[in-house]
């Protein structure tokens, strides 16, 4: 639920800087913004998802999986960030 509000606020804010700026610069604000919540929002889950995953497994498996959990909700969330910028347009 988290990320899907923190996508649609990015949409909104992107949309609204696009209404202030020339099209050249909104182009270069709608990639600042997309790369800055796509990076607050994968490291965010990523912290939830491993504290949760930490709490059901040993201490060795939860760091291994700590690492994968990291890697995949940063793609995923990179992937749909774009996706949906594109959309906007």
């Amino acid at each position: 639920m988290l990320l899907v509000t923190m996508l649609v606020m990015m949409l909104v804010f992107n949309s609204h800087i696009s209404d202030h700026v020339s099209d050249h610069d909104s182009s270069n604000v709608s990639y600042d913004v997309r790369n800055h919540v796509s990076s607050h929002v994968s490291s965010y889950v990523s912290d939830v998802v491993s504290s949760h995953i930490s709490d059901h497994v040993s201490d060795h498996d939860s760091s291994n999986v700590g690492s994968n959990v990291s890697t995949y909700v940063s793609s995923y969330v990179s992937s749909h960030v774009s996706i949906n910028e594109a959309v906007v347009r």
